[in-house]
């Protein structure tokens, strides 16, 4: 990942020293997302930390024996604590963090490890729509809401809105103004995925396994265990209050990093910032920059808002959400093109920087949820679609799991544009 994003910001680079993009498009980028880096990063630490600390293997524990040798409760225990995880903490930090500890617990209890490894992956990012902090997209996604005129009051509405002039931002929307667009898309989003692995693998999902055969859990250390714990339990509620989520998230990093400099000094090391991501997103996030400066991204909202929107093909799809820009109706079809105009961009070239292309085309607040089901949900069919399937994979090897990525494809083609038809649809009906 991080020599991906060398190589952007290489290009980037070169781009700006030619004259061809100008600075002002990357200082405008950087004012927009270093609040939104600044927050990954200590969401990362956080739950790096609390997972250290145990706080993560402590749950799985309690969910393995609370199950009493069903594995269907197991896997509800499961899909819960992937839910929570990637709502309250971000799906990257789902796919990284339960990843080992979900395959863990169904190595002990002697179950196949893939439908909960696929489980929370599938729904880290079908997930990840309720709140701002669940994803990276829904953070770029407020300050477009703003402006949008969705400060307040209500939210179906845009620019023009009663109590709001028009080309007048209202200011970012508060997370529950946020959750009260989002909410129904989300909980469709989130129940597909889990229909489907329950079809899928029935035959592995509704059987018995031997509790008593459960090992006990890894000995931790209480009191930064407790600590640690009551860290996450205080920075839950944090996160959706309304204050700039990277505020609670800095505060909670730093928490921690107190708790273990008294506890586990040890632990900490430059290691435990996430540069990898950090220069990936930073290189797709300076690409991006450049592409506006060179007129990409407007060439790319025009040639989709000049396109039929009744066209059958997949592709044509995109040419529905981005042309209701210019006649600003939230109706059913524009809305699904898109959404799936989203997901194909995002399978195509990862979900950021689809989102920051086609965000221009969003025209109302519901067209800009439309979008973000197709970038959240629908990149489950490529391997570079998100940044979270990139990690889990990686984690799945690492833990001798196999899946081939032919496997995953034809899984992501059953459930990503089930779930961005459902969620879209969802969305319409509110």
């Amino acid at each position: 990942m991080k020599y991906v994003g060398c190589a952007l910001l290489g290009v980037t680079a070169v781009l700006v020293a030619c004259g061809l993009v100008g600075p002002e498009h990357l200082v405008a980028q950087a004012d927009r997302v270093w609040s939104v880096l600044l927050f990954a990063v200590a969401i990362t630490i956080t739950a790096t930390l609390a997972d250290a600390a145990g706080v993560f293997d402590m749950a799985a524990g309690l969910a393995a024996r609370a199950a009493r040798g069903r594995t269907w409760l197991l896997w509800l225990f499961v899909i819960v604590l992937a839910l929570a995880s990637t709502v309250f903490l971000s799906l990257d930090t789902a796919a990284v963090l339960l990843t080992p500890i979900v395959v863990l617990v169904a190595r002990r209890a002697r179950l196949d490890p893939l439908p909960f490894a696929l489980t929370t992956v599938w729904l880290a990012n079908t997930g990840s729509l309720l709140l701002p902090v669940s994803n990276l997209t829904n953070l770029l996604a407020l300050h477009r809401l703003g402006t949008l005129g969705t400060g307040a009051g209500d939210l179906s509405t845009g620019p023009g809105s009663p109590g709001v002039e028009a080309g007048q931002p209202a200011g970012d929307p508060s997370v529950l103004d946020f959750a009260g667009l989002t909410w129904a898309p989300a909980l469709a989003c989130a129940l597909v995925p889990v229909v489907l692995l329950a079809l899928i693998y029935r035959g592995r999902l509704f059987g018995r396994f031997r509790a008593f055969d459960l090992p006990p859990a890894r000995e931790h250390d209480r009191p930064l265990l407790v600590g640690a714990a009551v860290v996450v339990v205080v920075l839950l509620p944090a996160l959706a209050s309304g204050i700039d989520v990277w505020i609670p998230a800095c505060a909670a990093a730093v928490a921690l990093l107190g708790l273990f400099a008294w506890r586990r000094p040890a632990v900490l090391s430059p290691r435990l910032v996430p540069w990898s991501f950090l220069i990936f997103a930073v290189g797709l996030f300076a690409a991006s920059a450049a592409a506006t400066g060179l007129g990409l991204s407007d060439w790319l909202v025009h040639r989709v808002a000049a396109s039929d929107a009744s066209g059958p093909a997949f592709g044509s799809a995109v040419s529905g959400g981005a042309a209701s820009e210019v006649s600003g109706g939230d109706g059913l079809g524009r809305l699904l093109g898109l959404a799936f105009g989203g997901a194909l961009a995002a399978n195509a070239i990862d979900n950021l920087p689809a989102y920051l292309a086609l965000e221009a085309a969003a025209g109302t607040p519901k067209q800009l949820v439309a979008l973000l089901i197709g970038v959240n949900a629908g990149p489950l069919i490529t391997p570079w679609a998100s940044l979270a399937v990139l990690l889990w994979h990686r984690q799945l090897t690492g833990l001798g799991v196999e899946i081939s990525w032919r496997r995953y494809l034809t899984l992501g083609l059953m459930c990503a544009p089930l779930t961005v038809l459902v969620g879209t649809c969802a969305l319409a009906l509110t």
